[in-house]
């Protein structure tokens, strides 16, 4: 995909499903842990002819081992 240097170029993601990576070319351009976050990432400045996006899933396992965590403060006793 080839971008002018006056066009805008948007990569949009409408919530992944999990804790995830994204890099464009090998730089990291998204962080996301929140399937109900849609994010726009430009990438304007990023875009080459043969351009690699990779989306890197991280297993959910390690995450939710952490420990337990302290009792929201909303609950009741």
């Amino acid at each position: 995909m080839e971008c002018g240097s006056d066009e805008e170029a948007v990569v949009v993601f409408e919530g992944l499903a999990t804790i995830a990576e994204v890099y464009l070319n090998g730089l990291r351009i998204h962080d996301g842990s929140s399937m109900f976050e849609a994010v726009g990432v430009d990438v304007s400045g990023a875009l080459a002819d043969g351009g690699e996006l990779a989306i890197c899933c991280r297993a959910l396992t390690p995450r939710l081992a952490g420990g337990r965590r302290p009792r929201a403060r909303w609950r009741t006793r």
